[in-house]
């Protein structure tokens, strides 16, 4: 079989960087280095001979994914995305380590310690504000962490674990609730994709039918409560809960631990109280509150109308900044006026936070433009999109949809750009072969997609939620892949049933006896594989 000159010889091949990546962190487990690596392997996938024009487009990349150049500019400066995601990161990491450097953590720990008695209470209050901080997926990983980390140390909940609570419950619990920004941008792709114009249909209407097929979302929640509640865990993640709970080792061994983002400085000047960590949270969030609807002009009189359409038209990122520049401002100020911290000690603490939260803003960087080389360079989308095409089976359409959204979504580690690449060329697939199950596949597209954000070292989410628990990002993608995959096996085997019942069954009816079936069979195989747990 030829191809036209061009065309990338689409293939295989084009899977080579992810396995890259994923390989060399379980063996180095430094995210850095394995991005790297797998940026290389891309663009010799990619074809790039010509040293010069491929670090051109590495260089021109580096510069788009950073905006550094907008930083010269105010107007280019506040219509940021990337420079505001970075910032932001950086500014969180700050903020954490003024609330352990402070004392504000230790005194919520003593609070914790008097309040919630067991790890279970601790786990559940955790997936609990998963619920609470629906609407952003950034902002649910580094609010979460920030709240539970010292909650979860205290009872000696491995950070790997709180990051796995975190991580598995951000993507899915945003694709859950239409009304967030991602069911805003699924709903355009859908009209991009001629739902509503060439096709006939709804798109808001068909995104919130497709999203009771969401079974991969569906299922993670599950399984967070189902590990919360019976205190059960298998794979790595038993390991490093195993050394918590009975060594007293937040990760899975000590010099793991050493790599986590919170840099102790100095003990606080003042007597820390409870009120040193809960008034820099509530003044972070109000920023938050404030900077969304500041974004849209909201009137008072209006707020929750304004709020919903805020939450769908605001640029997340921009928000995230200013709140995260905010909180941080608050919480220096704060510190100095109830001299938990001298000057001094302040300078050193934000100094070595910022050192310490340089390898996540490099992975994060990586990252991006790996992501961009795969979807641009090496077109790994149109491969498995291509592959789809030759290999079909109308029953079968919908696990193979969910298989190739899952491999694409972990290659590029972002549900967006899954969403922005696979809607518009499945749709007509779709459409052409099956026009009845088209939210059944929507929906096995979108389970694919949140795969990619919970699962892949190259995921925001992965990396953030790594960061507000306290660990590497290799260790947090060691130990959750192996639940991400228990629940993609047991979510395709419920694409594979309704794939065959779709045809002659209600699309209510097949989602419930589908679901029902997912949870039953993922329960029965969590209990056969895990054993009861050792401590309370």
């Amino acid at each position: 079989m030829t191809t036209e000159p061009g065309t990338n010889a689409l293939s295989w091949i084009t899977l080579i960087p992810i396995f890259v990546v994923v390989l060399t962190m379980a063996i180095s487990k430094r995210a850095v280095l394995s991005f790297f690596l797998g940026l290389l392997s891309a663009i010799f996938c990619g074809h790039q001979t010509d040293v010069l024009t491929t670090a051109k487009r590495v260089l021109s990349l580096l510069a788009e994914k950073t905006e550094i150049t907008h930083a010269l500019r105010w107007s280019a400066f506040n219509n940021s995305s990337y420079l505001f995601i970075l910032l932001s990161t950086l500014m969180i990491g700050l903020f954490i380590n003024l609330l352990y450097n402070g004392g504000g953590a230790g005194a919520f720990g003593g609070w914790v310690g008097r309040h919630i008695k067991n790890r279970k209470s601790a786990m559940l209050i955790t997936f609990a504000l998963s619920l609470v901080f629906f609407f952003d997926h950034f902002f649910h990983c580094v609010m979460t962490g920030t709240i539970m980390r010292p909650a979860t140390d205290r009872l000696r909940i491995s950070r790997v674990k709180l990051a796995y609570i975190i991580d598995a419950s951000a993507a899915a619990i945003c694709v859950l609730v239409p009304f967030t920004v991602w069911g805003n941008e699924i709903t355009n792709y859908l009209r991009l994709s001629g739902i509503g114009t060439r096709l006939t249909g709804d798109p808001v209407a068909i995104f919130c039918h497709s999203l009771l097929f969401c079974f991969f979302a569906w299922l993670s929640l599950y399984l967070v409560l189902l590990v919360a509640t019976t205190r059960r865990d298998f794979g790595p993640m038993k390991v490093c809960e195993l050394e918590a709970q009975i060594n007293g080792a937040l990760s899975a061994n000590q010099k793991e631990q050493d790599y986590a983002p919170t840099v102790f400085c100095h003990g606080p000047l003042g007597k820390p109280l409870l009120l040193d960590f809960v008034l820099p949270l509530i003044v972070l969030l109000a920023s938050f509150v404030v900077a969304i609807l500041q974004a849209n002009h909201a009137s008072a009189g209006h707020v929750p109308q304004n709020l919903i359409k805020s939450l769908q038209q605001t640029n997340m990122a921009r928000v995230l900044f200013w709140g995260s520049f905010s909180g941080l401002s608050f919480t220096c100020l704060y510190c100095l006026a109830r001299k938990l911290l001298s000057p001094k000690e302040l300078g050193r603490v934000l100094g070595k936070g910022f050192l310490a939260t340089l390898p996540y803003l490099a992975a994060l960087i990586l990252a991006w433009v790996f992501g961009s080389i795969i979807g641009q360079n090496v077109k790994t989308g149109e491969f498995l999109c291509g592959f789809l095409k030759q290999t079909i089976a109308v029953p079968l359409l919908p696990v193979l949809v969910f298989g190739i959204s899952l491999i694409f979504a972990f290659v590029v580690g972002s549900a967006w750009v899954t969403f922005a690449v696979m809607i518009p060329l499945l749709i007509p697939i779709v459409v052409s072969l099956a026009p009845h199950a088209l939210v059944l596949v929507l929906g096995a597209c979108l389970s694919g997609a949140v795969f990619g954000d919970n699962a892949s070292p190259l995921s925001n989410t992965t990396i953030l939620s790594a960061l507000s628990a306290g660990c590497p990002v290799s260790a947090h993608f060691n130990t959750q892949i192996f639940y991400s995959i228990f629940v993609a096996l047991v979510s395709a085997a419920g694409f594979v049933l309704a794939g065959y019942l779709m045809s002659s069954c209600n699309s209510y009816a097949v989602a419930a006896i589908c679901l029902v079936v997912c949870v039953a069979l993922l329960t029965t195989l969590f209990f056969l594989m895990t054993d009861k747990p050792v401590t309370k």
